[in-house]
């Protein structure tokens, strides 16, 4: 004769009623930005190369999310390489597509400045308008 499996009783079905009371929901707790419409002011100095420009990329991701207007200074004996002004680019294309204002904080000068002109990126007029806060053609 072959044994039968042992029959277990069913487990009773939980209610929704029967659960655990589940204690209120406590309140979210919100870091609101400095202000919202002053520019918030970065400055870069230092190497702004390849090799250390995480910590400028860290700075800028920080102003963009503490506030909707960002000026960037860039001290005019740092090292620069085109790693920083791919970093800048890519803050000024992010920041007009997430309808945020960023700006240099004033024209390009020193390294900064030698290295635009050597990337050819001071030929077109909107160039010359984000780097060298140029208006119009000319």
């Amino acid at each position: 004769m072959s044994q039968l499996p042992s029959a277990r009783p069913p487990r009773p079905a939980k209610s929704p009623a029967a659960a655990r009371p589940r204690k209120p929901a406590s309140p979210r707790k919100t870091v609101a930005p400095t202000s919202l419409s002053a520019p918030l002011a970065v400055s870069l100095a230092g190497d702004l190369t390849i090799q250390a420009i995480t910590g400028a990329h860290a700075q800028l991701r920080e102003a963009f999310a503490a506030a909707r207007a960002v000026r960037v200074s860039v001290a005019a004996d740092a090292t620069v390489d085109l790693t920083l002004i791919q970093l800048l680019e890519s803050a000024r294309r992010t920041a007009t597509d997430s309808g945020l204002d960023f700006a240099l904080a004033a024209p390009a000068a020193g390294a900064l400045l030698e290295t635009l002109n050597r990337g050819g990126f001071t030929q077109t007029a909107e160039q010359r308008a984000f780097w060298l806060a140029q208006s119009g053609e000319a």
